[in-house]
């Protein structure tokens, strides 16, 4: 498991209100989803939810949380715990915020980031292991090319926060 390097960034706007009731809502579903994507398939460990806060219940938090596959359960939590520490120093009272490591991020809006249907899926896809033993079928995804992954999206988010 790869904790290092972190990147973080948050959105500038800030809650107006109910400061301290929204970063317990932010924490309490991040702990949620953590336990829930650490949980998940060896093919996909991820979770999303949303939470309601403020006074009538008037702003929705959506969330995301992802590990990398070749994380066992513990690490997973562990990596996403880890991330989850770094709350109040990116994004305390801000009304999103995301924490990146190579095995694993969060991220969380006040606006809905990403779609439900399409990350809703009935089965896993479908593996050809028709080819000889121990050759790699053309076009398959190996394991190297996953771990790059979770590396492209922190530069890619280091490079957005500096714009």
């Amino acid at each position: 498991m790869q904790t290092l390097p972190n990147a973080y960034t948050s959105n500038p706007t800030t809650v107006s209100s109910n400061f301290n009731q929204f970063n317990l809502a932010v924490r309490t579903m991040l702990d949620r989803l953590l336990e829930e994507a650490s949980r998940g398939t060896a093919v996909q460990k991820f979770a999303t939810g949303n939470t309601t806060v403020g006074p009538d219940n008037n702003m929705t938090i959506y969330a995301l949380v992802e590990c990398t596959p070749d994380l066992s359960p513990l690490q997973c939590r562990d990596c996403l715990n880890g991330t989850s520490e770094k709350l109040p120093e990116c994004c305390s009272g801000r009304i999103g915020g995301r924490v990146l490591r190579p095995s694993c991020n969060f991220r969380y809006e006040t606006s809905q980031f990403y779609n439900v249907t399409t990350m809703m899926s009935d089965s896993p896809p479908v593996v050809d292991r028709s080819g000889p033993a121990g050759r790699v079928p053309s076009g398959a995804v190996t394991f190297p090319e996953v771990r790059k992954i979770p590396l492209i999206l922190l530069a890619l988010a280091m490079f957005l926060d500096k714009i």
